[in-house]
């Protein structure tokens, strides 16, 4: 049985390409500076291990995932993060359920150093299942919720790519052409056609009708990204509410339970101050009209 759960890298093709921040290019070393022991800016540490980084520096490829560690911590200030091992593999992203030799999280990316958004956008998604607590699904089959994880993974990159994009005070944003790159390349990937209802179609219709897919493949991107589109306008409008991905299992096995009795679970076991978002949610699925007005806000 295979002990890590894999994800799909949504890339961006055509023109939207040029839009992509180069670190690996002429800049000097300088410009990357090296985290002592790999700790970033916040609490917890990201060492890059091996691979093929296509040509950029393990302290540049840092730098990055840093930044994105730097966007998500802030809102888990009483977590004792565990150290993080990052390397580059040419099949696919994946968090990994067998822990490193001295308990880290292992992460796996397949973004180069020259694509900085890539990076980020992978290296959010996985972090967002260490978040969850992807561990509690064992190491066999995921739960027939995992899709839903997958789409909150998938927001949660979507939000840090926006921070990322709106902010120049950080490590690698030294002008406004580097930031738009992080906010561009989110922008076309919520933007993406298939991230959006069809005609006068519901969530709730579309749970329906996708649900069962779901459950046998969790792993169908086109489909979890139409829910990672209607719930990331609920995180931005107060990324406190990131907590609640914590307790996503914390009521243990979702296996017994339909979606429904899963998400009530899910908000039952959270702490009051972030049920307004899981309640929020809740609703989405269960109104006979959008009122995220589809995913296209």
């Amino acid at each position: 049985m295979n002990a890590a759960r894999h994800h799909r890298i949504g890339y961006l093709s055509g023109c939207f390409l040029a839009v992509f921040i180069f670190i690996a290019g002429p800049a000097d070393a300088a410009d990357f500076p090296a985290r002592e022991n790999g700790a970033c800016p916040k609490r917890g540490a990201v060492t890059i291990l091996g691979g093929d980084w296509g040509g950029a520096r393990t302290t540049q490829v840092q730098a990055v995932l840093c930044e994105v560690f730097s966007e998500i911590a802030p809102f888990f200030p009483q977590r004792a993060w565990r150290p993080i091992l990052v390397r580059s593999v040419d099949d696919q992203p994946m968090f990994l359920f067998s822990k490193g030799p001295r308990g880290e999280y292992q992460i796996a990316l397949t973004a180069r150093g020259d694509n900085g958004p890539g990076l980020a956008y992978e290296f959010a998604h996985e972090l967002g299942h260490a978040l969850a607590d992807g561990a509690r699904h064992g190491a066999g089959s995921p739960g027939a919720h995992q899709w839903f994880e997958e789409a909150l993974c998938e927001a949660l990159s979507l939000f840090v790519l926006r921070r990322m994009g709106d902010r120049q005070d950080g490590l690698l944003r030294t002008s406004a052409e580097n930031a738009a790159a992080f906010r561009a390349y989110a922008d076309g990937l919520f933007n993406e056609s298939h991230r959006r209802l069809s005609g006068t179609q519901t969530l709730q219709r579309w749970l329906v009708e996708n649900e069962p897919r779901l459950q046998r493949d969790p792993y169908l991107r086109h489909k979890n990204e139409v829910v990672a589109n209607l719930v990331l306008p609920i995180f931005e409008a107060d990324p406190a509410h990131w907590r609640a991905l914590a307790y996503l299992h914390s009521a243990g096995s979702d296996t017994s339970a339909d979606f429904r009795e899963y998400l009530d679970r899910w908000l039952n076991s959270s702490p009051e101050q972030y049920r307004g978002a899981i309640s929020a949610i809740i609703r989405l699925f269960e109104s006979p009209e959008e009122p995220l007005m589809r995913a296209g806000l």
